[in-house]
């Protein structure tokens, strides 16, 4: 997910659309100026007539000004006051409450730590739901190789090597996996950025999991989690719940 860039400053929905699409036209000029009023329509789906509209009035408030090109350059330029993965984890924890009461699960943020993956936020559905774990839960890098422990593996610098560790392959029921069960397990959730657990634990609960990263460094921030509860009626299929995991990282 790449965070207040351009083009998403023009497209967002938001009351106050004017003032989106200028801060979209002083972000692109930051970004690369001079530039022409035709360059900018283009670049931001804008139709011309709109985009001088924005250039006159941030020229009249001191913020833009037009060369003896014709062309315009930023007086001011916008800094984010935190890096990228900063925005990211703010805006994954603001929509948080809404992928709980969407799914009926409890929404979970992991963060890599050098003992395993650290559960730092939560946010429980309305509903009634036994999840034990709780903000300052650990999930150690050896014990259990559930969801969650599988993207740390496959994405965290922080990883520990392990050679044997344990999985439910059923539910309430554990079993010892091996190094080459862990490696292909490794394998196959960095190639596709989730995981999910086939088996409820003893606990009653199995995860569901996406890997957050920061497009623009390329940098692992954390894991995206929810809990399902086992119940008696039918559960959706795994499916749904990863697509709903991936639209909250990605939207």
């Amino acid at each position: 997910m790449k965070l207040g860039d351009s083009l998403s400053f023009a497209e967002c929905e938001t009351p106050a659309p004017a003032l989106s699409r200028g801060l979209a036209v002083l972000r692109m000029l930051g970004e690369d100026s001079p530039a022409s009023l035709e360059n900018l329509s283009s670049r931001l789906n804008l139709p011309k007539a709109s985009v001088f509209r924005l250039l006159d009035t941030l020229e009249k408030t001191g913020t833009v000004r037009r060369n003896a090109d014709k062309l315009y350059e930023p007086l001011w330029t916008l800094q984010p006051l935190a890096n990228d993965s900063e925005a990211l984890r703010r805006q994954i924890h603001r929509k948080m409450p809404e992928l709980s009461a969407e799914t009926q699960c409890s929404a979970e943020w992991y963060e890599p730590t050098e003992a395993g993956m650290k559960l730092i936020y939560q946010e429980l559905p309305h509903s009634e739901l036994c999840v034990k774990a709780g903000p300052g839960f650990l999930r150690d890098w050896e014990s259990e190789f559930e969801a969650v422990a599988r993207l740390g593996h496959a994405f965290a610098k922080e990883a520990k090597p392990v050679r044997q560790s344990s999985l439910y392959v059923r539910n309430g029921e554990r079993e010892t996996i091996s190094a080459q069960q862990i490696r292909a397990l490794t394998e196959k959730a960095r190639t596709e950025s989730v995981a999910y657990d086939e088996a409820f634990n003893t606990n009653g609960v199995r995860r569901f999991a996406a890997a957050a990263i920061d497009e623009q460094t390329h940098t692992f921030i954390g894991v995206l989690a929810l809990a399902q509860a086992y119940r008696f009626s039918d559960l959706p299929d795994p499916s749904l719940l990863l697509q709903q995991l991936t639209k909250t990282l990605n939207g």
